[in-house]
């Protein structure tokens, strides 16, 4: 049976077309949420400013109790000030953790979304990051884990968010590419990188091994001999001078 999120004290207002906007109103039809959709976000700029929005608008508005901006970052703030104009007393949400916004409140999930919605566990496995200096959101009926963090650690936090999902691919692409023939040992290392995602979920930096963790500078030397004057090569010697400042 799904899970139902109590109506009565959040009825969001979505307001965007990407791929979070789809996956987060997927996930509130999965949960029995009651919310509603505004895929132009655009439109809301033109309409506030002429200062006639469309019925259907002021329908929907009329039962939300938030309005939650999934737009990107820059767009943002031009979109909550589009909404103000029309609600001046407007409660409204956003999922951007790399910018903090006067008035608004920020829910960041902490995942990376695909092109394909995913089932309940999926979504209710997804943490929902909220940050100390802003009103706190009505979250307490969703099953999700859940974080408050520092605002003094937002851009941190964020930053680590990138390295753990962008950075992690590119050092994947990397290192087929490294393998020197990527198109020939394409899901060789597959197994590899699985079991070493979860050693270290479960054992952290201990579960580190090769030639870093051994000390063992003539195998590095001859790794970074054999990638000499390739993009590669500077990944790996970032690597040999991060850990030198940072050994087990």
């Amino acid at each position: 049976m799904n899970s139902v999120v109590n109506h009565q004290n959040f009825h969001p207002f979505l307001i965007g077309s990407g791929r979070l906007a789809r996956h987060l109103s997927h996930y509130f039809s999965l949960l029995n949420l009651g919310h509603e959709h505004w895929e132009a976000a655009r439109e809301i700029l033109l309409f506030s400013n002429a200062g006639s929005p469309p019925a259907e608008w002021l329908k929907r508005a009329a039962v939300s109790t938030h309005f939650w901006i999934l737009v990107s970052d820059r767009a943002i703030e031009p979109i909550a000030e589009a909404i103000r104009r029309i609600h001046p007393d407007a409660k409204i949400l956003h999922s951007s953790a790399a910018i903090s916004i006067a008035g608004t409140t920020t829910i960041h999930p902490l995942m990376t979304f695909g092109p394909e919605t995913g089932d309940l566990d999926f979504y209710r496995g997804i943490p929902l990051i909220t940050f100390e200096g802003e009103e706190a959101p009505p979250l307490g009926s969703f099953p999700n884990p859940k974080a408050h963090l520092p605002r003094e650690i937002r851009a941190r936090y964020h930053a680590a968010c990138v390295m753990f999902s962008n950075f992690s691919m590119i050092l994947w692409d990397a290192a087929e590419k490294a393998a020197g023939s990527p198109e020939l040992m394409r899901g060789l290392f597959d197994p590899i990188l699985k079991t070493t995602l979860s050693n270290y979920l479960i054992n952290g930096r201990s579960a580190l091994t090769g030639p870093l963790a051994r000390k063992d500078q003539t195998t590095i030397d001859t790794h970074l001999n054999a990638l000499k004057n390739t993009p590669e090569w500077l990944l790996y010697d970032a690597f040999v001078h991060y850990f030198k400042e940072t050994p087990c």
